[in-house]
């Protein structure tokens, strides 16, 4: 997918040869991906220290919070002046939220330990154009928008 051209479409396919968790890597370079049909679950893998891009994210986005995670940094920032609202939950709580986000904000969410991996997700709205989202460690940085297809830290999706 590194002969994408920009401001052009550009049309990929891809056929599993059997069952299994497959990655494909993709990086737009400024322009946007669309993902038209898909027959399996999938997930949006991010780079260690990179950020999910969204253009009018308006919606919610779910990750992983492995076992005995008792703290972890979501990142949240719209571009230059463009503003967003983001309330971040674990499970149903919700555990933080902020309005007009433009530069990047961190929230430290803090948690009891479980012994379960637990579900997270953050809920984007009144966003003006460009949003990121960044996850790091203790959390993978591995987002989807469907709870019933994230793929989780032992590479099977979830319950």
């Amino acid at each position: 997918m590194n002969d994408a051209v920009i401001d052009e479409d550009s049309n990929y396919s891809f056929v599993a040869p059997e069952k299994g968790v497959y990655m494909l890597e993709c990086n737009p370079k400024g322009n946007k991906l669309m993902l038209s049909a898909c027959n399996s679950p999938f997930s949006i893998a991010m780079p260690e220290e990179g950020w999910l891009a969204l253009f009018k994210p308006n919606g919610v986005i779910y990750f992983e919070i492995p076992v005995g995670i008792e703290e972890f940094p979501v990142e949240i920032s719209g571009e230059n002046a463009e503003t967003l609202s983001a309330t971040i939950y674990i499970e149903n709580k919700e555990v933080a939220s902020a309005d007009h986000i433009s530069a990047p904000q961190i929230f430290s969410i803090k948690c009891k330990s479980s012994d379960k991996p637990r579900l997270g997700s953050i809920r984007l709205s009144k966003a003006v154009e460009d949003a990121r989202v960044k996850l790091s460690s203790p959390l993978l940085p591995i987002f989807t928008a469907n709870k019933a297809e994230l793929i989780t830290r032992d590479a099977r999706v979830a319950p």
